[in-house]
């Protein structure tokens, strides 16, 4: 579904990738884990189009998506959750919602109503401000918004990052659902190995903006692997 050759890309003149090449097959949940600073958000905002390559190509469900916008890659269903979740905060949950539903490829006024069949938590903070919502809360909205996007794809960075384990496992619970019950494909950067583990078909690990190696969930139960990337939490 999703595949990359040789990626170069940074900010302004200074390449952070330096030649990374990966594919995701449809329905697939990867892990990508690393130590701070090779790479890991870089690769998922040159993926959406926000960091310009300076070499190698990407493509999307066969189709060559290196020249195209932002917009033009969320309207082929590439969803993104960043990094600190980046909710509107003067919005309500709805209107938040909405947002993400106007971005994405189908425009049905159901959505809303059909995402949060999956999100019950959300449901009486409909019209409470974004910005007034709890860490683990905010997760769950930037999540249901890039859902309602209707993605094929979707690009997750740290969504564990700052919030309660309450929390964390219904995220474990509802991205293992997604997976049963639809043709829905993830990338996951996460320093949470629990949470990782629990995830992905595969892990790759990423180091000076290259892919070096690729790891069996299971292999991050090994405390000799677990020391080679400090920095991360079981």
């Amino acid at each position: 579904m999703l595949e990359t050759k040789d990626l170069v890309a940074g900010y302004g003149a200074m390449p952070i990738l330096h030649g990374l090449s990966l594919q995701v097959a449809a329905g697939e949940y990867v892990g990508v884990l690393g130590h701070n600073g090779m790479g890991k958000t870089t690769l998922l905002r040159t993926l959406i189009g926000h960091v310009s390559l300076m070499a190698g190509s990407i493509a999307f469900d066969g189709r060559d998506i290196t020249a195209l916008p932002p917009n033009r890659r969320a309207r082929l269903r590439i969803g993104y959750v960043p990094q600190g979740r980046e909710i509107f905060p003067a919005l309500t949950v709805r209107e938040n919602l909405t947002m993400g539903a106007l971005s994405g490829a189908e425009k049905r006024a159901d959505i809303v109503t059909e995402v949060l069949e999956d999100f019950p938590r959300l449901i009486p903070l409909l019209d409470r401000n974004g910005g007034a919502l709890s860490g683990g809360e905010q997760q769950l909205l930037a999540i249901a918004r890039c859902l309602c996007g209707k993605p094929r794809i979707m690009l997750l960075d740290e969504p564990t990052e700052g919030i309660q384990p309450s929390i964390i496992d219904e995220i474990v619970d509802l991205l293992q659902a997604l997976r049963k019950r639809e043709a829905l494909s993830i990338v996951l950067v996460e320093q949470n190995l629990d949470f990782i583990h629990a995830l992905s078909d595969r892990v790759l690990i990423i180091h000076r903006g290259e892919i070096t190696q690729t790891l069996e969930p299971e292999h991050l139960a090994d405390p000799e692997v677990v020391s080679e990337f400090v920095g991360m939490t079981a």
